[in-house]
Order: structure tokens, then sequence, then C-alpha cells
């Protein structure tokens, strides 16, 4: 389950396999930013890391709009584990 880059420039992919069998994905991923600790205005709360899936195919096959939100949800887990999160 290693990140790549190879899709465009914007876009990640990765092989997960979350059910035991190879998901092709491709996501956005934002790193997210660690908190600011200053007086206001300057204070930032910070931003936990996320990824969106764009793309999910199995076999080739592209099976994106046949995924729930919790399928997506799981999928969106892994792309973080991928990225190193």
């Amino acid at each position: 389950m290693k990140a790549s880059n190879t899709m465009t420039d914007l876009y990640h992919t990765a092989t997960v396999r979350p059910w035991g069998f190879d998901i092709d994905i491709t996501f956005d991923y934002d790193p997210g930013e660690a908190p600011v600790y200053a007086l206001p205005p300057d204070a930032h709360p910070g931003s936990d890391p996320f990824t969106v899936i764009m793309q999910a195919k199995i076999a080739g096959v592209e099976v994106y709009d046949m995924l729930g939100d919790k399928q997506l949800r799981v999928l969106e887990e892994h792309a973080l584990r991928a990225m190193g999160e």
C-alpha cells in the first residue's frame, strides 16, 4: 500500500486492500496544518490531514459510483495510511 503520484501532478494513486482484494484509488491529499498558538488574530487552530477519493477501480473497472459513504471513508483511511499518516 504505497502511494505514488502517477496519474497527474495534482492527484495521488495507491493500490489498497481493505476487503481482501486490490482496489486502485486516485485521491487528493491535504497534509493539514499544525496549530499556531499566538494572540489573535495570528492564532490558528490547525487542521487534520485528509483525503478525497476521486476514482476507485477494481481490475480496471471504475466502481466509485457504486461505493457508499462508509466504503469511501474506509478508502480514505487507507489513502491516509498510504501517505504515511
